[in-house]
């Protein structure tokens, strides 16, 4: 029995929806006198956040395939021709007479 395992690849577009998040800055110029104005080293930290498509392909057991083998028994009717031997001997010494075929059981 020959048995024969290939790996086909395919190629395939597929759509993935992403989102990301933009910031449009805009200066308002106020013009306007206050109490007490405050400068120094003060940062605004905005975070800004984008969706990445991170495509990841890992090996997955689809299926196994077991074979087992078994011995399988049965009757057939042919003709065949089978020799068997068979020794006659002839002796006429002084037991005197032809004897018929020899028995293969010794004991």
């Amino acid at each position: 029995m020959n048995v024969k395992k290939s790996v086909r690849t395919e190629r395939e577009e597929v759509r993935v929806p992403r989102r990301r998040e933009e910031v449009d800055v805009e200066r308002v110029p106020v013009n306007r006198e206050v109490a007490e104005a405050e400068f120094g080293d003060e940062e605004v930290v905005v975070q800004v956040f984008e969706e990445v498509v991170v495509v990841s392909k890992r090996v997955v057991l689809k299926e196994e395939i077991r074979l087992r083998k078994r011995v399988v028994e049965d009757e057939e009717v042919v003709e065949v021709d089978l020799r068997k031997e068979e020794v006659e001997i002839d002796d006429r010494t002084e037991r005197g007479g032809r004897q018929g075929p020899l028995s293969q059981e010794r004991g």
